[in-house]
């Protein structure tokens, strides 16, 4: 029976053997709210004369007021690309759904996978638990109490994408200049059916050598019992005495995850009751890897590592949201290998499930921050408390991918350095097997020399000189027997160079044409091509 759990997983491609959750894409009824009227009024008065598509955004689905903007060469076109229905507010979003007869005795739960920036969820005009602020993992709504399976109900969503903590004015996670300020839900959005007795949380470490380590947190009964495989393959079987289990073991057909060889596996842990039947399941892809600082060196599996990588800014012209699907993250991945990256920086925000995914793939070794570009560390507390129940959350939701190797606190911080430090120390104590860095730069001395807590360190210029070449470049005539060992030597720990490639480049109006499907304009080239046709320079 052990087995056969692990076999109907394999098949169904579901946490366990029915049919587990229901899918909620598709049309909604939909309702704009600019002057935030709806909470006030109450549920009586709701109306939903619109209709939308979701998964998506009111910009790509064309609600909203049309952009104006004047098409001049000062800052506000052209300094980002801009919604074409730009919409800043509350939104509704209306259906009804009907939940299978065969979902009697489990709990029900809601995923919406990614939301700018607040959630809050009604069912029947009932109010479901707190509003939910991530900006980085999943909003989730345990819905059990609310819904009768084999009977229908509305559900409702409001999202409301105003700011809600003050994360920085220009931070990727939540800004105009990257990805947009988008309104909807995007990526899985789905009811999602779970058994009472379950494994709730799963966290994975590895080693290269073999080593597994897993945590598994859950409802567990007496008599019950975990049983772990890889790759089809049984490794151990573990007794479940109360709701917290740590299982180890060592997989002697494990291969190492890296840059050069991303062998992954496939790991399934099932809860198995005492008569033998699978009760619920888990199936995770991981990798066997370890990441280690030695002194300036970057180990990776033993093995000194370069980073040769890229920046990535959340900017996504063809949606104006990041890809949660994958097709993009899977060309992105594939494009870094092809030109010899192996790195991949996600400046001040957290990508989706489908980017880890694609990199763990590829191998391509990833810095996720939190959606942090902020100035005041340590001095306010409920935007510090939200930073660290946000990082506690991405690394919950996406700890156990082996291409999740680096961990900052996000860009050019400044504040009380020793409030940071004691966020990296909370952070490592979740997640011992990532490296951590207080700030991915600073104008500051901390951007000088690294903290106390710091595993790696990321500068432009140290206290000993400089390490990024714009730094002097420009003011040195060209040579062949330089080199960074200056910069380097008051830096003891591992060094990655900030934004090394910040230059400037002549727009290419042959590209316009392409954001004519798109819910982003270029108003920079617009106006530079009317500035242009001005002088008779252009058609």
């Amino acid at each position: 029976m052990t087995f056969l759990c692990s076999l109907l997983i394999l098949l169904s491609g579901s946490t366990f053997a029915a049919a587990s959750s229901l899918d909620l894409s598709g049309e909604w009824r939909f309702v704009l709210d600019p002057n935030d009227l709806g909470l006030k009024a109450g549920p009586s008065s709701w109306n939903f004369p619109d209709t939308i598509t979701l998964p998506g955004t009111t910009a790509l689905r064309k609600k909203g007021n049309p952009l104006e903007i004047d098409l001049n060469l000062e800052k506000p076109a052209m300094q980002h690309l801009h919604q074409r229905f730009p919409y800043l507010g509350p939104a509704w979003y209306q259906r009804t759904i009907f939940v299978p007869p065969d979902w009697k005795d489990r709990d029900i739960h809601l995923a919406l996978e990614r939301v700018l920036w607040e959630s809050r969820v009604w069912i029947d005009q009932k109010p479901i638990g707190q509003p939910q602020l991530s900006l980085s993992v999943p909003h989730r709504y345990d819905l059990t109490d609310h819904l009768t399976p084999g009977k229908s109900h509305i559900l409702t969503l409001r999202i409301d994408n105003r700011p809600k903590v003050d994360t920085g004015a220009i931070g990727h996670a939540y800004t105009e200049e990257t990805q947009t300020i988008w309104n909807g839900v995007i990526g899985n959005l789905r009811l999602e059916a779970l058994p009472k007795s379950r494994i709730d949380h799963l966290t994975v470490r590895t080693r290269s050598d073999g080593n597994l380590a897993l945590t598994a947190t859950g409802e567990f009964e007496k008599g019950q019992r975990l049983v772990v495989t890889l790759d089809g393959e049984h490794l151990i079987t573990q007794p479940t005495p109360i709701n917290v289990v740590l299982v180890t073991a060592t997989a002697k057909m494990a291969q190492t995850w890296s840059e050069l060889s991303p062998r992954l596996h496939e790991l399934t842990v099932s809860l198995v009751a005492p008569n033998g039947d699978c009760l619920h399941s888990i199936t995770r892809q991981i990798g066997f890897r370890e990441i280690k600082a030695d002194g300036r060196n970057l180990l990776i599996n033993g093995q000194k590592t370069f980073l040769r990588g890229n920046l990535e800014c959340a900017i996504f012209p063809q949606t104006g949201h990041p890809d949660a699907d994958g097709p993009q993250w899977e060309k992105i991945m594939r494009t870094s290998r092809e030109h010899g990256l192996n790195h991949l920086r996600f400046h001040s925000w957290c990508p989706p499930e489908a980017a880890f995914s694609a990199a763990d793939q590829y191998g391509i070794y990833l810095q996720v921050e939190l959606p942090n570009w902020t100035f005041e560390m340590g001095r306010k507390q409920a935007v510090d408390a939200f930073f660290l129940a946000e990082g506690k959350r991405i690394l919950r939701e996406y700890g156990h991918h082996p291409s999740f190797v680096l961990f900052s606190l996000g860009n050019e911080l400044k504040g009380e350095l020793s409030a940071m430090d004691k966020m990296i120390e909370e952070f490592r104590a979740l997640a011992p097997d990532l490296l951590y860095t207080s700030t991915s730069y600073a104008f500051s001395p901390r951007g000088l020399k690294p903290g106390p807590q710091d595993d790696f360190f990321i500068t432009q210029r140290s206290a000993s000189g400089w390490v990024r070449g714009q730094g002097f470049l420009n003011s040195t005539f060209p040579t062949t027997d330089s080199d960074y060992s200056e910069g380097l030597a008051s830096v003891p720990i591992p060094l990655v160079t900030h934004e090394v490639g910040q230059y400037v480049v002549y727009p290419n109006l042959a590209e316009l044409p392409k954001y004519e499907e798109t819910p982003l304009r270029s108003t920079a080239m617009e106006a530079i091509r009317r500035d242009l046709q001005g002088d008779w320079l252009a058609s």
